[in-house]
This record gives structure tokens, C-alpha cells and sequence, in this order.
């Protein structure tokens, strides 16, 4: 039985509303966030035939007193990839906290799940999480991720992660079993060119801005995670209150190894090197997604 805080389903109910009648299309078949690394692969593929400054729609106006981050264009976006009706949502992160007194400390949060709950009472055919994440160490080290892989996100570990954006009146609900395994099939199948390659596995989100130190990693490689970031499972827990059908597939760009010494502009400068080729993956993906029908 599905169950969620009333108000922030009121909320979102509104806002998927004016993304309905601002929309070109009668049904938005897929919803992307793009994270850190994904942005100008995503700006490639689609054809943008519609957009709007997310701080336009009710609920978001607190953005008005964030800090922007760069890469992350926080608009809503219509298009088509491959003909595949897809609307395009800027990601806030967890940890944009606004030091204007003014803001509630919950402020992020709320909107976190609003932009996640507006897409869920969209209901596309398929949800896409995207982050740029960081490779964990494994027990076999040639199945460690490098710099530029692609992993697909299967599973997670929640113990480390920070608040969610989650309130009273909501359900209790794993987030791997709202994981698509069609969808994790489907995005698996798909290649990179040599050396990249595609993995499936665990991950953890941890709270940032905070980077996570090397004893960290050894730690969190060691209980089987594959990759380690600061979004991602947010917008799973907000789909969990859903059993509408949408399909959701996480994603996640290795934006660095897990030896690497690096900040939000090295893994940005990953998604610039590697957007021709991440294109070329979210091209196949979208291909198979309209065989499938998924």
C-alpha cells in the first residue's frame, strides 16, 4: 500500500500540473536528472523543444538563495531523444545548505523531493537518476572501476547516507527493490569503446561536500560497494513511494578512481572528456528502451 506525506504530494500533484500544460508532449515517456559528468552528453542527444528555470515552479523558490553549482543547469527541459518524448530535470544536491537565515534547514530537502515526486506524478515509462560517482576498490582489483566507466546501479547501501528527503506520513521502503531490473538489463547490454567498460553494482551515498578520505573507500570497498557519490539515492527513496510502473535506472559516470586525488572541477572536466561517447551510450539505451517499449 503506497503511503506519503499528504503535503508534499499536494505539492508535487501542482507542479507535475503546470509541467503537463507546459509540456509539447501528451505523455513525457522518459524523466532524466542529470548529476555531475552527464550534462553536455545529455545536451548532445536531446532536442530540446520546451523549457523552464526550475525557481519559476512553486516550491523552488528557496533556489534564489543557493549557491550555484557549476555544471548544473537547474531548468526543466522537453525534448525528444531518438523520437523518445524525455523531459530533462536540473539536480539539487543534498548538500546546497543556504547560510541566508532566513532559509529552513529543511528547505533542500523539500525540494529535492518535490523535483523527484514531480516526475513521479508524471509517470514516465522510465526514470533515470544520473551522478557523477567515484570508484571503490575491489577484492579483485581488475574489476575496479576506472576513470570513465559507466556503472549501473543495482543495489545500495543507506547506512552512511545523510538525511533523505523523506517525512512523516511516508512509507518504508528498500530502495533496490525499486530498481528495474529490465531496465538494469537493458542499460548493461549497452558498450563504451575500449578501454571503458560497464559495470553493475552497489552503491553508497555519502553526505558532501566533505570528500570521502582513502580509509573511507577501503572501508566501503570492502563491504562490496562499487562506487560511492552524493546523490542518487535520494531519488530512488522518493520513487519508492510509487508503484506506478515507472521503471528507475540509476546511473553513474566514474568521475575518478578510487586513488585519485580530485574536487567538483576534475570530475567535471571527466563528463566534458567523455560526453562524446556517453552520447553514444544513452543513443543505444534509448534504442533498446523503444524495442522494448520499456
Amino acid at each position: 500500500m503506497e503511503k506519503r506525506n499528504k503535503l508534499c504530494e499536494a505539492a508535487a500533484i501542482n507542479v507535475a500540473d503546470i509541467l503537463r500544460k507546459k509540456s509539447p508532449f501528451q505523455k513525457t515517456r522518459v524523466a532524466i536528472i542529470p548529476g555531475t559528468g552527464w550534462s553536455k552528453a545529455i545536451q548532445q542527444v536531446l532536442k530540446v523543444e520546451e523549457s523552464i528555470n526550475l525557481d519559476r515552479l512553486p516550491g523552488f523558490h528557496y533556489l534564489e538563495d543557493f549557491e550555484a553549482v557549476s555544471g548544473h543547469e537547474l531548468t526543466v527541459r522537453f525534448g525528444s531523444i531518438l523520437g523518445i518524448p524525455t523531459m530533462v530535470v536540473g539536480r539539487i544536491h543534498n548538500y546546497q545548505q543556504s547560510a541566508n537565515p532566513k532559509v529552513p534547514a529543511f528547505a533542500t530537502r523539500l525540494m529535492i523531493r518535490l523535483q523527484n515526486e514531480m516526475i513521479m506524478q508524471l509517470q514516465p515509462d522510465l526514470f533515470i537518476p544520473t551522478a557523477g560517482v567515484g570508484a571503490l576498490p575491489q577484492q579483485d582489483e581488475t574489476r575496479t572501476p576506472r576513470t570513465g566507466d559507466v556503472a549501473v546501479i543495482n543495489d545500495f547501501t543507506t547506512l552512511y547516507a545523510p538525511l533523505l528527503p523523506l517525512f512523516d506520513g511516508d512509507g518504508f521502503n528498500p530502495p533496490q527493490f525499486r530498481v528495474s531490473p529490465i531496465a538494469v538489463g537493458l542499460a548493461t547490454q549497452c558498450t563504451l569503446p575500449p578501454p571503458h567498460v560497464v559495470h553493475t553494482g552497489k552503491h553508497v551515498m555519502v553526505p558532501g561536500p566533505l570528500i570521502e578520505s582513502m580509509n573511507d573507500k577501503q572501508l566501503l570497498g570492502a563491504q562490496g560497494n562499487l562506487c560511492i557519490g552524493m546523490s542518487l539515492l535520494d531519488s530512488v527513496a522518493v520513487a519508492t513511494l510509487y508503484e506506478n510502473g515507472t521503471h528507475v535506472l540509476p546511473l553513474g559516470l566514474i568521475t575518478n578512481g578510487y586513488q585519485e586525488k580530485h574536487d567538483h572541477e576534475s570530475v567535471s572536466d571527466v563528463g566534458t572528456s567523455a560526453a562524446g561517447y556517453l552520447a553514444n551510450y544513452l543513443y543505444e539505451l534509448f534504442s533498446k528502451v523503444a524495442q522494448m517499449g520499456v
